[in-house]
């Protein structure tokens, strides 16, 4: 009986039990990283806006938002957003925030992603908390 060949089929083996599921697993960071930012740029950027805007953020400014969203690959619909601790409502709704000078508004986002490589969806959330000025002018 001869062993030619056989190195070959060690080499064909080894990378499919190695090196193929160790690629899925470093492609499937990319989403998850994309979709993290993607949360903590709305929670921070729906803080600053309810505190610009007195409380509320403007129809346009929602709009631009949800461009960004789909901009990103992720469904404005599957986007929860909690702005100061009144109950989570997908993105697309109108939302308001009660202030208090000198208070803080605290802004929660969670996604809901599909990880096509390793596969099931996906939780991500993030949290922006940002300080009601004491003294400041409207716009």
């Amino acid at each position: 009986m001869t062993e030619r060949g056989t190195a070959a089929v060690e080499l064909a083996l080894g990378v499919l039990v190695l090196l193929v599921p160790m690629a899925m697993l470093v492609l499937s960071f990319g989403p998850s990283l994309e979709a993290r930012v993607l949360a903590r740029s709305l929670a921070a950027d729906l803080a600053s806006t309810l505190v610009v805007f007195g409380g509320t953020v403007p129809p346009a400014h929602l709009d631009r938002l949800v461009d960004q969203a789909r901009g990103a690959g992720v469904d404005p619909v599957a986007i929860r957003v909690d702005p100061c601790g009144e109950g989570q409502r997908p993105l697309t709704f109108a939302l308001s925030c009660p202030l208090v000078r000198g208070g803080v508004v605290e802004v929660s986002v969670t996604l809901s992603v599909h990880r096509p490589v390793v596969g099931g969806p996906s939780s991500i959330s993030a949290t922006s908390r940002l300080r009601v000025p004491d003294h400041r002018s409207s716009p």
